[in-house]
């Protein structure tokens, strides 16, 4: 079985036609295609892991939150059953407890539903902002990167050897 002759090239006469990748595009667009692509891709890296860290930071606080709270209470004499109340609804009418506490834990009980209750507000917000920010980054990154890969592709081409003409070879 003899190997397949090369194909001649109808330009020149003389050359042998190369199977060959090139860009679709002159070179500046090509170096504009990867000064879009790079900073994607470093952009569409940094957006996954600014969500990862919100997500992951927001569960953590709420929680170091809840064990000071009830941290506080417990120091100060609470009973146990109200810690866990409280825990469980920040919203808890804290005035209905007035028989079981004294004064000074009431005043506890209030300051750490206080606490609990801000400390959701404020993770939710982080969560908000932090991850619609890092969700725009990641869109924004992704279509930067598409147009910079529109700009980088490359197509498969008969060369020849020669002259350098060029023929798509599909």
């Amino acid at each position: 079985m003899n190997p397949p002759q090369p194909i001649k090239c109808r330009v020149c006469e003389q050359g042998a036609l190369v199977r060959k990748k090139i860009y679709r595009m002159s070179t500046p667009v090509v170096v504009i295609g990867f000064i879009f692509l790079i900073p994607s891709v470093l952009g569409m890296i940094a957006s996954a892991l600014i969500l990862f860290g919100v997500v992951s930071s927001a569960g953590t606080d709420a929680n170091r939150t809840r064990d000071e709270v009830a941290a506080r209470m417990r120091s100060n004499d609470v009973p146990e059953p109200i810690i866990s109340a409280v825990l469980a609804n920040p919203n808890l009418d804290a005035d209905s407890l007035m028989d079981q506490v004294s004064m000074a834990q009431l005043s506890w009980i209030k300051d750490s539903q206080e606490k609990l209750r801000g400390s959701t507000e404020g993770s939710g917000l982080a969560v908000l902002f932090g991850g619609g920010f890092a969700i725009a980054l990641g869109v924004a990154s992704f279509v930067g990167g598409i147009i910079g890969w529109l700009l980088v592709m490359k197509k498969r081409v008969l060369q020849c050897s020669v002259c350098m003409a060029v023929v798509n070879a599909s």
